[in-house]
């Protein structure tokens, strides 16, 4: 502060601080020392500031914190003096050490400027766009460079630098006291600065309209599941811990409770499905691993050993070379492990009609995640089976390491209109097959018929070849299933005892890492965790070149599906 401003502010406020310490004491000398002391105190601070490069923003403020100090230092000593029976003198006012001082202004400041930096830093940051944002958290939240910054976000260096220049002063205090002051938990500025995201599956029978899609579309819903999943929390919580007003969060609260993905009790809010995680995903390839040699390793060298006995039934695709049927009949192989499903928990009816266990899984990047199983490219939609009108049924692997597959919409269920006219043509192919191969020309068809052909060629379904249809994935009748049926079962008997021992070491993590009121449905996740055996061993096959690897994403997303004629 400069000699002439300093002159003017004492002069205004001498007699409003005299006035004042006139009402904390008797009046007189002892009201004249009490503002002395003030001032002596308020200068020395304005030192010790000006010393650390800080300027004094609102001085009228600062001058009643000391004020404030000051006659609690006065307080203080007359009672310690009234205990020990002693009379007061000046030396109540003596002036406070340099350390006590800057304790208390310290102190002072934090407590009441906290809520309004944080309420600051909240709004400028949500007024950024997605890459500013992202280029602020990065580099003073997680403590990436700029380097780093760059490459994550396909950037140069110079515009990271140009990005941070702009807020740098105003921001840097703010967000280095939020790093240094996070946790382990989650909180607030988790939700706030990066909104998670939630990805819902099911785990049972479809409906025509899921309520599932309508958390999938909604970022708000997905968030107050997350963060309701290991505690419960209550309204004011979440507009705490989500930065979203209560108005939005009561309608979202409401529906969420009605559809039964919440439970509420006594006005907190609990998450009514499995959530996981990235890292939960880790935790159970790291489980699977320690038994590879056990498991992984025994299906894949049976089913190799048996290529003779399995293509001796003569099912559609049997002249295919075994790196290509591996990819089904792993899958197929594991499907037939159930190692709880004498505890199996009855899936409930949901209000949209379908028959499920809700899955969730916390799509959010994680940056201290601990890999144990590279799984880069591959993500598990899980098996699916339907019953195909009257003639058979289908089985289907969702493995998208090749892309987004659309046998779900159109081969799986049949609830898309559009989707209807390919699903009848596909069926007709199908029925025509006598066990050997399939009769279904493209003779006599009018030009819609044509036109719903070339649809299903595009999308990969089938092929033409002189001037006949043929599926592009295998096809089994009945009796070859029942022929192959033996290689599953000898496979099976083999890992019986090492499935129950990984069936433990499942129950085991699960009772330590879901929520307590979760764990009535710790054999649901345990069935859940062994759906990862199938596409574990897949992965594994691929990185040790034992599958093919398909030449287009359109050519890999039908080498796990099979089809099987009633």
């Amino acid at each position: 502060m400069d000699k002439k401003f300093l002159k003017e502010f004492v002069d205004k406020y001498s007699l409003i601080l005299l006035n004042w310490a006139k009402g904390k004491t008797s009046g007189g000398e002892q009201a004249e020392e009490l503002v002395q002391n003030v001032w002596l105190q308020f200068f020395h601070a304005v030192k010790v500031e000006e010393e650390k490069g800080y300027t004094i923003q609102k001085p009228e403020n600062f001058l009643w914190k000391i004020a404030h100090y000051v006659w609690c230092s006065f307080l203080s000593a007359k009672n310690s003096q009234k205990n020990n029976s002693v009379s007061l003198d000046d030396s109540d006012f003596q002036l406070s050490s340099p350390g006590s001082i800057s304790d208390f202004l310290e102190k002072q400041q934090e407590d009441e400027e906290n809520e309004k930096l944080i309420a600051y830093m909240r709004q400028k940051i949500m007024q950024l766009n997605y890459l500013q944002r992202e280029i602020l958290i990065s580099f003073y939240i997680d403590g990436k460079s700029q380097k780093e910054i760059a490459e994550k976000l396909n950037v140069s260096v110079s515009t990271i630098k140009w990005h941070l220049f702009d807020t740098r002063i105003k921001l840097k205090e703010e967000i280095t006291m939020e790093k240094s002051n996070a946790k382990s938990t989650t909180t607030s500025q988790d939700f706030i600065y990066r909104p998670k995201h939630l990805h819902l599956a099911i785990n049972g029978q479809w409906a025509a309209e899921m309520d599932i899609n309508k958390i999938n579309e909604s970022l708000t819903k997905q968030n107050i599941c997350i963060a309701c999943y290991q505690k419960a929390q209550n309204l004011n919580q979440l507009n705490q811990l989500l930065g979203i007003p209560k108005p939005y969060l009561e309608d979202d609260l409401r529906w969420l409770v009605e559809k039964e993905f919440l439970t509420e009790s006594k006005g907190s809010y609990q998450t009514n499905f499995s959530i996981t995680t990235y890292q939960h995903e880790q935790d159970i390839c790291g489980l699977y691993l320690k038994r590879r040699s056990e498991i992984s390793d025994v299906i894949i060298s049976e089913l190799m050993k048996a290529e003779a006995k399995i293509k001796a039934c003569g099912f559609y695709g049997s002249d295919l070379p075994m790196e290509k049927l591996l990819w089904f009949l792993i899958y197929f192989t594991c499907s037939g492990f159930t190692p709880v499903e004498e505890e199996e928990i009855e899936r409930p009816i949901h209000s949209d009609g379908g028959k499920y266990f809700t899955l969730g899984f916390d799509t959010s990047e994680n940056e201290n995640l601990k890999v144990n199983l590279d799984t880069e490219g591959w993500a598990l939609n899980g098996p699916m089976s339907a019953d195909f009108d009257e003639i058979g049924g289908a089985r289907w692997f969702g493995l998208y390491n090749f892309g987004t597959s659309e046998i779900v919409d159109i081969m799986m269920n049949n609830f898309k209109i559009e989707n209807r006219p390919l699903s009848k043509m596909l069926s007709e192919i199908l029925n025509t097959y006598d066990g050997r191969t399939f009769d279904f020309s493209v003779d006599g068809l009018d030009e819609n018929q044509k036109e719903t052909l070339a649809l299903l060629v595009k999308k990969g379904f089938v092929k033409i070849e002189n001037e006949k249809v043929f599926p592009t994935f295998c096809v089994f009748n009945r009796k070859q299933i029942e022929e192959i049926t033996p290689v599953f079962k000898a496979i099976d008997e083999k890992l019986r005892k090492p499935l129950n021992e990984l069936k433990e070491d499942f129950y085991q993590y699960y009772e330590n890492n879901i929520p307590q009121h979760l764990k009535y449905m710790k054999s649901v996740f345990v069935n859940q965790a062994f759906v990862n055996l199938v596409w574990i061993t897949t992965l594994l096959a691929f990185k040790d070149k034992k599958l093919y690897i398909p030449a287009t994403k359109e050519e890999g997303q039908f080498l796990t599906l099979m089809f099987v004629r009633k």
